[in-house]
């Protein structure tokens, strides 16, 4: 499978202390270099429960990168080591990204859809 959408959730905070920005455009860099480019999207609370029972709240941010397995997979490593985090979450968002750039391309690798191809997310038969 090549590009694919993922997202991958950055603490935007460490023990309730936020993470300065300049912290976090480090990670940006870093992110830009394995997969060419990222969205970043607003903060936002979770929680999650360890494999001990601890409970963990925390304020996150969702990144968005358009990359395939072994990229999402190299990001995510290197945010855990980054952040010093005990796990991160990432999952996948799209399995079908498109690039529209000025003067290049064509739709001609992109599967459009015909009258003949069925919806999958039709659920009225």
């Amino acid at each position: 499978m090549g590009m694919q959408l993922f997202e991958i959730l950055v603490p935007a905070e460490v023990d309730g202390k936020e993470i300065p920005v300049e912290f976090h455009h480090a990670w940006d860099e870093k992110v830009r270099k394995i997969a060419g480019g990222l969205s970043i999207l607003k903060s936002m609370k979770g929680q999650w429960v360890n494999k001990e029972g601890n409970l963990f709240a925390e304020k996150t941010i969702p990144v968005r990168v358009a990359c395939g397995m072994l990229e999402i997979y190299n990001i995510a490593k290197m945010t855990q080591e980054y952040y010093n985090q005990e796990a991160i979450m990432v999952y996948r968002v799209s399995d079908m990204v498109m690039f529209v750039e000025r003067g290049k391309g064509s739709l001609s690798s992109w599967p459009l859809p015909t009258p003949a191809m069925e919806d999958p997310f039709d659920n009225r038969s």
